[in-house]
């Protein structure tokens, strides 16, 4: 049985399913955008002469928030609605781009302004990175679960390879300022519609003995002050 199971589920079987297609298609395009933002905002930063340490500053300001905010996001992830904090998340990040877009076509863009925007679009994604990880059981029967995760991770790497190609095209056509503003706000906002489809299956709360609810988070028992017993059958202050 087992073996007819590997047999029938493929590298691309978790594909058939039209909101992981969906979703997965649109985590493409997020990251392609990003790789193609972060290039053209380093660019956009040697044209304005500054300093090594400032062009440096452009991938710490899109990657830092994710090193910064795992922990709130994992608990943030377990605590509420995954498809709800997927979306919320997504406008973030929309909103924060067509800011950076309005300020660059205006002229107004300058080192600080783009680095504190891509500031405040990496940390929405970075709370939304692990809800998008742990919804995908939901979307995918259990049997398809690695194949789904093997292309979270083939997502990922093309748009690494393929996102700066894609920008150094761009950057040929255009100027460095027109590829860091526009090319983040034509990726998220299909990724919110697409979560916003997304119907999750409920999923069980966990109690305590005394029928309250119970929330374990980074290994600490919270219960209502009322109850004498936790869900890890230990006394918790």
């Amino acid at each position: 049985m087992t073996t007819n199971t590997q047999a029938r589920t493929g590298a691309w079987t978790p594909l058939r399913h039209r909101v992981f297609l969906a979703l997965w298609l649109a985590q493409l395009g997020s990251n392609i955008g990003s790789w193609m933002q972060t290039v053209g905002g380093q660019w956009f930063l040697v044209e304005r002469e500054a300093s090594p340490l400032v062009v440096s500053l452009m991938q710490t300001a899109n990657l830092g928030p994710a090193l910064l905010l795992s922990l709130v996001a994992g608990v943030l992830a377990d605590a509420w609605d995954r498809r709800r904090l997927l979306i919320l998340t997504n406008v973030l990040a929309a909103a924060a781009s067509i800011g950076l877009t309005v300020v660059a076509a205006l002229g107004m863009l300058g080192a600080g302004g783009l680095l504190a925007f891509t500031v405040l679009i990496g940390a929405a994604v970075a709370l939304g990175a692990p809800a998008w990880q742990a919804i995908q059981p939901d979307l995918v029967p259990r049997e398809e679960i690695p194949a789904a995760a093997a292309l979270g991770g083939v997502g990922v790497n093309v748009a690494r390879a393929v996102g700066p190609a894609l920008a150094g095209v761009l950057l040929a056509l255009t100027t460095p300022r027109s590829c860091s503003a526009s090319t983040r706000p034509a990726s998220s906002p299909p990724r919110s519609c697409c979560c916003s489809g997304a119907r999750p299956r409920p999923r069980r709360s966990i109690r305590s003995r005394s029928g309250r609810p119970s929330v374990r988070v980074a290994g600490t028992c919270f219960r209502p002050r009322a109850s004498s017993a936790c869900c890890c059958g230990r006394r918790c202050s």
